[in-house]
């Protein structure tokens, strides 16, 4: 389940893309916010990820972090 990968203390970047990918809807938004903040945190320095990360929070409705992380890639260029 969902909650048993992002409650590893490692999962891979496979189990975390797979889940990015199957919580792509509306109802489950949260949980691929939570899946992309642990990609990354696991790829810090990857403009894509934190990308996807940045839209996946402003559509979560989480408007105040994804601008910090639209900020942090803005300013990482």
């Amino acid at each position: 389940s969902a909650d048993s990968v992002l409650q590893r203390p490692r999962p891979s970047r496979r189990h975390l893309e797979a889940l990015i990918r199957l919580t792509d809807r509306d109802d489950l938004r949260d949980i691929q916010a939570a899946a992309l903040e642990q990609l990354a945190a696991r790829e810090p320095d990857d403009p894509a990820v934190l990308l996807r990360l940045a839209e996946a929070l402003r559509l979560a409705g989480r408007f105040d972090e994804s601008a910090r992380v639209f900020t942090r890639v803005a300013e990482a260029r």
